[in-house]
Formats: structure tokens, sequence, C-alpha cells
């Protein structure tokens, strides 16, 4: 109960004792609005029904108490019979507000129970938002994979081609998985792998560092989940405007892929690449004619490939047509002489 109401319920007691006070009825009226304004004020906002039934309650049950104290005025009573009806409102309205104390106690238990749900409820929400956090990371880290596997699984393709065609076993290439050798091994050795590395990194606008590590990150990857033909799709649907941009690649494939901007335009030299590649239907559009079509002359000075791999550096001496063969000086006379099939010799 306000201060105003019990001041009004107050003032109420001494001018009713005293039967004298024409505006008693208005005060009461006053007094009957003050304390309905009481019981609504805090709680008619109340979203539970319940609630606000038992507030509607009391609020009734206020107005008839005091509507009856009311008559009672208008009887012809004695001053103790006025006290007792006075004491009986008080009583009354004593009662209501005890009634609503008891509400909003068990009210208040409610919400402290529904405070602590809440509570539990914020915790569980921490976890779930750390466990899709978790999620987020674990898709981009795949989804990075999964892209680096399919963009560079052509350079692996042309790695082999190459090996193939100097007539060496396709294994050699599984040297660049050997992460003991260091970056520099492959700038200083004298294999023709290194050669082949070199020339297909030029070609994909890389560094043989950048290459290799990409490779080797290919290798790392999820092989259940496949992204080459979306690729592929993407590059036939663009060979007319030759637009192949690999952000909104990665967009329309809601792809993952967190990349900086170094990284980005790096791959993205790549991914146009590749794009030929798949428009032009040959693994090799990216190499120039030059690097496929050589033309030897006897006393040039080129790179045999000898079986080891290795280059070494050799003359040509004469060209047999039946066998297709270049008979070739080395340079160190430890190997001499021998025959070597075209696809061998590299001119420097």
């Amino acid at each position: 109960m306000s201060e105003t109401t019990k001041e009004l319920l107050n003032h109420l007691y001494e001018h009713s004792c005293g039967l004298h006070n024409e505006n008693i009825h208005a005060e009461l009226d006053c007094f009957v609005k003050q304390l309905d304004s009481d019981i609504s004020r805090r709680y008619s906002s109340q979203a539970s029904d319940k609630l606000s039934n038992q507030i509607e309650d009391c609020r009734k049950r206020a107005k008839a108490t005091v509507q009856q104290y009311k008559l009672y005025l208008n009887e012809d009573l004695s001053h103790h019979q006025l006290e007792l009806c006075f004491d009986s409102l008080m009583l009354d309205i004593d009662n209501i507000f005890t009634h609503m104390l008891s509400i909003f106690i068990s009210m208040n238990e409610e919400i402290d129970v529904l405070r602590k749900q809440v509570s539990e409820l914020v915790t569980e929400t921490g976890c779930f938002k750390e466990k899709i956090s978790n999620l987020e990371k674990r898709q981009i880290s795949n989804d990075r994979q999964i892209f680096i596997r399919e963009l560079f699984s052509h350079a692996r393709t042309i790695l082999i081609a190459l090996l193939r065609k100097a007539k060496l076993p396709v294994c050699y290439v599984n040297a660049i998985y050997d992460t003991k050798i260091d970056i520099q091994h492959w700038n200083q050795t004298n294999s023709f792998l290194a050669h082949a590395i070199k020339m297909v990194a030029n070609k994909f606008g890389l560094t043989v560092a950048e290459l290799l590590g990409y490779l080797r990150s290919k290798r790392n990857s999820n092989s259940t989940f496949h992204c080459n033909n979306e690729m592929q799709d993407y590059a036939r649907k663009h060979v007319t405007d030759r637009d192949y941009d690999l952000r909104k690649f990665l967009e329309e494939e809601e792809l993952f892929v967190d990349l900086n901007v170094l990284e980005l335009k790096t791959l993205q030299t790549v991914f146009e690449k590749v794009c030929q590649i798949y428009n032009d239907d040959s693994w090799f559009c990216i190499f120039s004619a030059e690097d496929n079509t050589q033309h030897l002359q006897i006393n040039d000075h080129v790179k045999v490939i000898y079986e080891d791999g290795m280059l070494y550096n050799a003359t040509l001496i004469r060209f047999d047509k039946k066998t297709n063969k270049y008979k070739i000086h080395y340079e160190n006379r430890q190997y001499g002489y021998d025959w070597i099939i075209a696809e061998r010799i590299l001119k420097i």
C-alpha cells in the first residue's frame, strides 16, 4: 500500500468517526481509486493470465468492501458500531493485501526458479556457441583442404605426365611429399623432378616453395568430399567471358575458405589456369608450344635425363631416324657415350 493510500485511509477514519464531514462519500471514492491504483499500478502488465485473474479478484473484493462500508455510513449507527465497521473494513483490506503478498511471494519463487533455468540456459548456450565455433573452424579447415586438393590436382597430374613422357617411374613424384627434404633442395638439386616442379610452378604463377606447400597440403586433405565437378561447371559457365573469379566461385559453392589478400591473389592465378585447363580440354594447355616442341640439332648442348632421374650435361653427336634416338656424349666422361630417346633430352 502506497503512502498516499495510507494517508487517505487515516484521514477517512478521522472523518468517519466524527460523522460531520459531508465529503466523506467523495473521500471514500477517492480512496477506492487510490487503492485500485495501488493494486493495478505495478502488476497490470504481468503476462500470466493466472496472475492477472488473481489481481483482478483482489480489486473487485476491495471495491466491494469499500462499497459496503459506504452503505453502513447511510445507516443510523452508534459511534461504537461505526468503529466496528471501520475495523471490519481495515481487516478486509488487510486480508486483501495479505493475499496479494502471498501471490507475489509465490510469483517471486517462480521467478527465482525461472532465473535459475535462464542461467542454466545461458550456460548451455555458451557451450553450444563454443561447439558451433569449433564446428565452423573445422568446416573452414575442411573446406580449405578440399579446395586446395581439387585446385592442385591438375598440377600433380601434369608432374606425373611429365615423368611418363620422360619414361621415368611415376613413383618418383612421391619425393615431393617428403617433408624432411628442405625446399632449398628442390632449387639446387639437378634432378628432372626438380626441373619439372620448377616448370609447373612457373606456369601456375607460383614459387617452388608455394607449389610444394600446396601439393603437400593437398595430400593431407579429406578425400571423401570433392568439388572438382563444381569447379569444372564454373569454368564451362564462363567459357565465353573468361571471368574466372575465385572469390565468386567460393561464394557460389558456399565454401568457407579463409584467404588473406596475398594468398587470394596467388590462388586466383592458379584458379584461372585450372579453369583454362577445363575449357581447353588439355592437361598441357598451360604450356606454350616451345615447351613441347624442341628443335634439336647436332652439336647442341643439352641436359639428358638419366635412369636415376638426374639431369646431366651432354652434347648431341648423331640422330638415328630408325630408333628416333640421339647419340650423346656426356660432358662427365664417367658416362661416355649413350643413345637417348628424344623425350629424355632437354634443350638448354
